[in-house]
């Protein structure tokens, strides 16, 4: 049964003109169109194809050439590029009481965006939700640095049984405001 399957699948080479009785013959094709090539149109052809499979749109982007960085500045590192926004971040509070407004009306338990100015040599806390200025507040510059792990912070603390204190800090300026509750 062996020497029937091997019988079986055994090819025999014969004459009849294929290409494989002319392989390795250099005038088996067309010599009329054929041309030698030389080293120099060789070394051309192979520059203009590597041009043009690294000139795409899809090669620019994932090629392994080594870029420029990115950024105003080539020494910038990671590790401050974070700065560059801190100053243009408005943070937000989370205000647990009813807090009495200086035109006596209420500010609500809510969260609200602070943001600490100068106006006329004094500062205004302002308290904004959705872009609308809803209560300011007087506040006071200090020197005291609450946090000072951290460039920009807002907390609200108990400052007696009827009084918050709101502390903010910034790269600019350290304020506070003692505000009453409602109770």
């Amino acid at each position: 049964m062996f020497v029937f399957s091997v019988l079986s699948c055994a090819a025999f080479a014969e004459g009849d003109g294929t290409m494989w009785d002319n392989f390795g013959d250099t005038n088996f094709y067309n010599n009329s169109k054929q041309t030698a090539v030389s080293d120099e149109n060789f070394e051309r052809t192979l520059d203009k194809v590597k041009k043009d499979q690294n000139s795409g749109f899809w090669c620019k982007i994932f090629s392994r050439e080594k870029r420029p960085f990115k950024g105003d500045n080539l020494q910038q590192s990671n590790e401050t590029e974070i700065l560059k926004g801190v100053e243009n971040e408005v943070p937000v509070l989370t205000v647990p009481y009813s807090l009495l407004k200086t035109d006596g009306n209420i500010l609500p338990p809510g969260h609200y965006q602070v943001y600490v100015e100068k106006e006329n040599d004094k500062l205004v806390m302002k308290f904004y939700q959705a872009h609308d200025l809803v209560a300011q507040f007087i506040a006071t510059e200090t020197e005291e640095d609450l946090f000072d792990e951290y460039i920009n912070y807002l907390t609200i603390d108990d400052y007696d049984e009827t009084r918050v204190k709101i502390n903010f800090g910034s790269i600019d300026f350290n304020a506070y405001a003692i505000i009453r509750k409602v109770i």
